[in-house]
């Protein structure tokens, strides 16, 4: 299973995944391009009314690493959904949570990773004091650079301003060693990975960095293709909805 820290992973593809529930009103929602009015909820093999729980284990029963859940109503309004966080953290695997800045009432475990993206803060700054709260409970944190089509969205304009590259060169030379890269634009897509280019630059220049992408991932193929492009770690979605036998082959949506 996958490690919350820079460990190897094991040889199974799914080993290095994690798969992504977004939360919305109490329920695993289907993100399509980051249009987030428009999310309904997940209809698959594990649920067909949402039940982020039901759609958490299947991830899990395929063989993933562990999971990504991305809390929209905490990201936009500041709401997050703690008891359902709680209750998908003590599944057992490893958790990576972005909440936005939203403090969590979470147990204090290592199993937990907290995710921040750049379109929740307004400077690097914001980060600091973050870190040190979130350390003193045993969780991790990751910088995820979010973008859009290749731009980047900050919560200024100064941040959205940057390049991908830049905001994670001064990332690491603040000390994040754990970055995402993650283009909404490719998410729930079927399309293809959009980061790959930006990927390959980060890893270039930071070749010791903690690289994790996805969105648009719809083979095995994909997966690979990110992690020879310097990803450590592969965000899946959409692709795992029909199992792992339906992402291996393609055709993963429900």
């Amino acid at each position: 299973m996958l490690s919350t820290t820079a460990e190897s992973t094991d040889d199974d593809p799914l080993a290095s995944v994690l798969g992504v529930i977004d939360l919305k009103g109490g329920k695993a929602v289907h993100a399509v391009r980051g249009n987030r009015d428009s999310y309904r909820p997940v209809c698959c093999a594990a649920t067909n009314d949402g039940d982020p729980i039901a759609l958490a284990q299947m991830y899990l029963d395929s063989g993933v690493g562990g999971l990504y859940v991305a809390d929209l109503d905490a990201i936009t309004a500041g709401a997050p959904h703690d008891k359902l966080l709680n209750r998908l953290a003590d599944l057992g695997a490893p958790i990576w949570i972005d909440a936005g800045v939203v403090e969590l009432q979470l147990p204090a475990s290592d199993r937990i990773v907290r995710v921040v993206g750049t379109e929740s803060i307004a400077s690097l700054e914001e980060l600091v004091p973050l870190r040190e709260r979130w350390s003193a409970r045993r969780h991790g944190i990751v910088l995820s650079i979010d973008l859009r089509e290749g731009v980047v969205l900050g919560g200024s304009p100064a941040l959205a301003s940057q390049t991908a590259v830049e905001i994670a060169s001064e990332a690491i030379d603040s000390g994040f060693d754990r970055l995402i890269a993650l283009d909404l634009a490719a998410v729930g897509a079927a399309s293809g990975t959009l980061t790959l280019p930006i990927c390959q630059a980060i890893a270039e220049k930071h070749p010791h960095v903690e690289l994790t992408s996805g969105g648009g991932i719809r083979t095995l193929a994909d997966i690979q293709i990110l992690k020879e492009g310097g990803c450590r770690y592969v965000l899946v979605g959409t692709a795992l909805h029909g199992g792992r036998k339906k992402l291996s082959f393609g055709s993963g949506t429900c």
